[in-house]
């Protein structure tokens, strides 16, 4: 009996001490405070940093003492918060200052239980105020825990193209043209549409959905489609091909998008006049012609067929070009 009771307490002594031995080699750790490496958004939009926390002693979270730089020409900081942190649930007392542009300060502090984990700490919360290719860096300059060796790997951030997505082809009816587009953030869009041929449609005839002018603002939600519809009038009896342009413009940040539009004569449909003497339409060289068969369709109108055959098509043997 006395020998189970030495084996039981010299097995629960050679536990305890690999316990103490294993903590005492992770104490030996350097702790380490991360940012992303680089953080993108678009102006005037909202952006969230996480803050890591790579706590490798496995070490009791007792206390935190952090201060993080950023460029205040290029963000505004609007807060810290602990939400969807290893912390967020945990019995801390905390103090944040983001009054001061330009530095942010943070303090942690265990008030029951401890931590003793890793992971996502905190997030730093800003608002883009720089234009499309600004940066800054975000350092931390201070950083302590519990007076332990620490370490910091810093980050970046840049300011993206409020991007405007137009889909790739346009509905086009009479007099009329439907087409949609996305921006990447919930941000304010000037639409302006030009035409290229004032001959055929001039810009003051243009009206962008029903508001006149060819100039109009909409206000967008992020990645949400937006449908624009245009009118317009084209010059009397004018017909011909003409680009009218779209470009939108949102935070400075601008996209184009153009737009083909076929300005039919008046009339129930087209033609072509032939004057009867040297007026032809030929059709280049194809591997069709090589066929035993082939076949053209067209609409003629006759003016004056009197008397006189007429050849309507025909085939040139040494070009093999059809007329």
């Amino acid at each position: 009996m006395k020998n189970k009771r030495f084996a039981k307490y010299a097995l629960l002594f050679v536990l305890t001490f690999l316990i103490s031995a294993v903590n005492v080699y992770r104490a030996d750790a350097v702790n380490t405070y991360e940012l992303p490496a680089s953080t993108t958004q678009s102006q005037t939009q909202p952006v969230s940093i996480p803050l890591t926390l790579n706590n490798l002693s496995n070490a009791e979270i007792r206390g935190i003492d952090l201060s993080i730089c950023y460029d205040p020409n290029v963000l505004t900081a609007t807060g810290v918060s602990l939400t969807g942190t290893v912390l967020e649930n945990q019995n801390y007392l905390t103090a944040f200052n983001t009054h001061n542009p330009g530095i942010i300060y943070a303090v942690i502090a265990s008030s029951a239980d401890i931590y003793t984990g890793t992971g996502h700490l905190l997030n730093l919360e800003f608002t883009v105020i720089g234009v499309s290719g600004d940066t800054t860096d975000i350092t931390i300059s201070n950083a302590e825990f519990n007076n332990l060796t620490t370490t910091v790997t810093n980050g970046s951030f840049t300011v993206v193209p409020c991007e405007t997505i137009f889909a790739g082809s346009a509905e086009i009816a009479a007099h009329a043209i439907d087409f949609t587009y996305t921006v990447s953030a919930n941000v304010s869009v000037a639409l302006t549409i030009t035409s290229s041929d004032p001959s055929l449609i001039d810009n003051s005839s243009i009206s962008v959905n029903g508001s006149g002018s060819n100039y109009s603002t909409f206000v967008t939600n992020a990645n949400t489609d937006q449908a624009i519809s245009v009118e317009y009038t084209p010059v009397a009896n004018a017909h011909g091909r003409v680009t009218l342009t779209v470009t939108a413009s949102a935070n400075g940040d601008v996209s184009t998008q153009t737009y083909a539009v076929i300005v039919s004569p008046p009339g129930a449909g087209n033609a072509l006049t032939f004057d009867g003497t040297d007026d032809i339409v030929e059709v280049p060289a194809s591997s069709l012609y090589e066929t035993d068969y082939s076949t053209f369709e067209l609409w003629v109108k006759p003016q004056d067929n009197v008397n006189e055959a007429s050849i309507l098509i025909g085939l040139r043997t040494e070009t093999n070009n059809c007329r």
